[in-house]
Formats: structure tokens, C-alpha cells, sequence
């Protein structure tokens, strides 16, 4: 009783910060890579990146491979996290993100 208080207190006083975005049912349109940058296009119009540098080398080759699975399978995507924004590879203020899901829908 008291943690869950605390943890509504510290959520109500912006103490903590929930990134959930909003992209289940997009599809994966196209995936480049760029230097040590995944670029992933969405059918929705928007961009998201996953950088080298934001997450481990493993983490890194599962998003680019889920990403390309996404784009072969035609797969919807699931959540995928908010990890601030970027300027790479000739884009600017894209979303980062260093978490990706899909879901059995196609």
C-alpha cells in the first residue's frame, strides 16, 4: 500500500516519466542502415532510429532484424519505446528507440 502511494505520488509530481507511444497496427515501409544508425520508415509517414551508441551490440542487431523481419513479414508493429530524439543521417528530430515488438496481425 505504501509503494503503490509512492509510486502514484512520484508519477502525479512528474518524478517519473512513461514513454508509451501510440504504434501498434503501423507496418514497416523501409529499413536503411547508416553508419552505426538502423533507420526504420513506417507506413504512417513517421520515422524512428535505433543508434549503436543508445543501446549493446546485441540489442542493436535484434532491433535491425526484427525491423527487417517486420518489412518481409508484413507484420504489424507493436510498442516500441521513446528514447529522445536524433538528427542522423540526413534526417532530422526523429524518434529514437531502443525497444521494438510486433504483433501476430498482418
Amino acid at each position: 500500500m505504501v509503494r503503490r502511494f509512492i509510486v502514484c505520488a512520484a508519477a502525479a509530481l512528474g518524478l517519473m516519466t512513461f514513454s508509451v507511444s501510440a504504434s501498434a497496427g503501423d507496418y514497416v515501409s523501409s529499413v536503411q542502415s547508416c553508419g552505426n544508425s538502423v533507420i526504420i520508415q513506417l507506413a504512417s509517414g513517421k520515422t524512428i532510429v535505433v543508434l549503436l551508441a543508445d543501446t549493446t551490440q546485441d540489442n542493436y542487431d535484434h532491433l535491425y532484424a526484427m525491423a527487417l523481419e517486420l518489412l518481409a513479414s508484413g507484420k504489424q508493429t507493436g510498442y516500441y519505446n521513446n528514447a529522445g530524439t536524433s538528427n542522423v543521417c540526413g534526417y532530422t528530430n526523429i524518434q529514437e528507440i531502443t525497444t521494438l515488438t510486433a504483433t501476430n496481425k498482418s
